[in-house]
């Protein structure tokens, strides 16, 4: 008859030793399809996009599991119809003042005018390549673990 530690040893479906691979394959697997989603939303609004000026109106606080986060601005533009939108820029990156008062260049869909992004090279960058890279990087490291066994 089997124990009741034997039964836990069991039902237990894996090894500690597996969780570095779970970790770096679901780190990998997330931001290629965080950066599948940001090419494919870039692709619609270069299509179909309608350029314009917007304003940066604020910033909003974004909180990150306990690292305390940072700020993201919030954007305002006035779509060619005369509606006035507003959207929060979370994935800021090089190229985009942060300061109140700053222009910045928006493209918008004119169908859903919520659906806008802060047209700047350092935006796409940040929007689209950076995904990417962040999937290269943790492909990398998985193969460093599984090669090294650790």
């Amino acid at each position: 008859m089997r124990s009741p530690t034997d039964m836990k040893r069991a039902a237990r479906p894996y090894d500690a030793a597996v969780i570095p691979y779970l970790v770096l394959g679901l780190i990998a697997v997330l931001s290629f399809a965080i950066g599948t989603n940001s090419v494919r939303k870039a692709r619609i609004l270069r299509r179909r996009g309608v350029r314009t000026t917007g304003v940066v109106v604020g910033q909003q606080h974004m909180s990150s599991a306990g690292r305390g986060g940072g700020t993201a601005p919030i954007i305002g533009f006035v779509t060619a119809d005369g509606e006035r939108v507003r959207i929060t820029e979370t994935g800021s990156g090089p190229g985009i003042s942060l300061q109140r008062g700053s222009e910045v260049p928006v493209l918008y869909l004119p169908d859903h005018p919520h659906t806008a992004v802060v047209a700047t090279r350092g935006q796409r960058f940040a929007a689209t390549v950076l995904p990417f890279v962040v999937t290269a990087a943790a492909l990398a490291m998985l193969a460093v673990v599984v090669r090294t066994g650790h």
